[in-house]
């Protein structure tokens, strides 16, 4: 019976959860160039947590890093019909990204299958880069994801089991060449496939091939029932189009139907596997165990092996204190929590415990303040073990903190794009006497000051009135003309 009544609540909080998304959701075009394959230029759209939705608008402030989820359109179908699925993601915490690349009607699903890795690996390289806007925000674990081609090239994508690969999943997947049936056989990774009974173009008997490849321990398959192929890509004119010509184009149920039954399994599975959440793993097993008009396999069993923590976790914050790193917390209902441990890694996949603090176990609202006095040389990630007295715990969600200890840091530039001024929020060790620089493309120098920064955070309001719509390059440099740290601009 207890079981029960904790399955029905994790079930509860899927659909708050999904309901109730924390961030707004951001978007920008942006492209990398892959140099290993001649310089291949592979565009992309990137939809991110934001504190206020639109495009080109700044992350969400604070220092919570977000994992990257990496998506393949179907067969002609543009990036725009997955709009839905993209700001769902960013608005549960995820940086989402859909490759524009290999849109006609001969694609190469290998070239595809090959991007899709390789963007998600050139954001996680562009998370360590100064001069990118998601700097110190990415959190270095991966899912990939993908629609009837792109679906069937996620399984080319992932047979290669990069570490930072946690997980796989897909809707009405199609067959590839060469082969995702045969891809998946090397899928080692958790996977999660969804298709329609109604799918005429790629019947679920072709996902099904590929569910029974993956030796995956944990796999899971979902048939909704009624929903068809182009429900999963908003019914979008160009795969409806084929769809009516197949005689399948009808539905019993709403394309909102589907994804929202989508939602409730997707968010919860991929906040398991990308942020180590173990009461999302409860929610995403009573998402499925409850899910009605659906077929449903999987091999997980009881997993996970944890139980839901009532404590509620207000924040978890990390700030630069001189060469210590200062962990602040809030938390209340406390009732039944023994402690709370901190973990600490270099990378923010393989964690230590760094210390442990006694819970209060008051009702009310509960403040914890620690220290790390030896952090490592760039940065640093922590997380948050909530561990009860009947020995469930749960995890907070993972924050990278900056541990550079001799530079100035440029934390956000806001608004950006800008139009008549910006501001600038910076980061200094110390009392420091810089200049700021505003530079073209082609290197002039357009725009300087002479700006004292205090030790620790402050704001610098840019103007930007002389300057013309375009690209822009912020520097700061030292009394000695030293590069302190840059960020793009853009002005419109």
């Amino acid at each position: 019976m207890q079981k029960i009544i904790l399955m029905s609540m994790a079930m509860l909080l899927s659909i708050g959860f999904v309901l109730a998304q924390p961030y707004a959701s951001g978007k920008r075009t942006l492209s990398f160039t892959d140099a290993s394959r001649a310089n291949r230029v592979v565009g992309f759209d990137l939809y991110y947590p934001a504190q206020t939705a639109g495009d080109n608008v700044p992350v969400a402030p604070g220092t919570a890093i977000f994992p990257v989820v990496v998506f393949g359109h179907g067969f002609v179908i543009p990036t725009s019909a997955y709009a839905w699925l993209g700001d769902s993601l960013a608005r549960n915490g995820f940086i989402a990204a859909f490759p524009t690349t290999e849109g006609s009607f001969s694609p190469s699903h290998a070239t595809f299958g090959t991007d899709l890795r390789f963007i998600a690996s050139a954001l996680l390289a562009a998370g360590n880069d100064a001069n990118f806007f998601l700097y110190q925000r990415i959190n270095p674990r991966v899912g990939i994801g993908g629609h009837s081609m792109g679906g069937g090239c996620s399984f080319l994508a992932a047979g290669a089991n990069d570490p930072s690969l946690r997980a796989l999943f897909n809707f009405a997947a199609a067959e590839t060449n060469p082969s995702a049936t045969t891809a998946a056989i090397q899928v080692t990774r958790p996977t999660l496939i969804f298709s329609g009974s109604n799918d005429c173009i790629v019947p679920p008997t072709t996902q099904m091939a590929m569910y029974q490849n993956v030796p995956a321990p944990c796999k899971t398959m979902i048939t909704i029932t009624e929903a068809t192929h182009c429900q999963f890509s908003n019914n979008n004119f160009t795969c409806t189009f084929g769809q009516s010509s197949s005689g399948c184009n009808n539905s019993a149920i709403t394309t909102s139907d589907v994804f929202i039954k989508v939602s409730s399994l997707l968010i919860p599975y991929l906040d398991y596997y990308l942020k180590d959440d173990c009461e999302r793993g409860v929610a995403f097993l009573a998402a499925y165990n409850n899910l009605t008009g659906a077929v449903k396999v999987n091999t997980c069993g009881s997993f996970p092996n944890c139980n839901v923590v009532p404590v509620r976790l207000i924040n978890f914050t990390g700030n630069q204190l001189g060469n210590s790193i200062q962990l602040k917390w809030q938390a209340d209902n406390e009732a039944g929590l023994k402690t709370y441990i901190i973990e600490k890694s270099d990378d923010g996949q393989s964690f230590q415990v760094l210390l442990q603090q006694n819970a209060k176990g008051l009702q009310t609202i509960n403040s914890y303040d620690k220290y790390d006095p030896n952090p490592y040389d760039v940065w640093s990630f922590y997380r948050l073990k909530m561990l009860a007295a009947d020995g469930s715990f749960s995890y907070s969600q993972i924050i990278r903190v900056s541990s550079k200890q001799d530079g100035i840091i440029i934390e956000q530039l806001f608004p950006n794009p800008a139009k008549g001024k910006t501001a600038i929020k910076i980061y200094s060790p110390s009392r420091q006497n810089t200049q700021l620089q505003i530079v073209s493309l082609t290197g002039q120098i357009l725009q300087k000051q002479s700006v004292t920064f205090n030790k620790g955070s402050q704001v610098l309001p840019v103007p930007l009135s002389q300057l013309a719509a375009g690209y822009y390059l912020i520097r700061l440099f030292d009394a000695k003309q030293h590069s302190l740290a840059n960020m793009n601009l853009i002005v419109k």
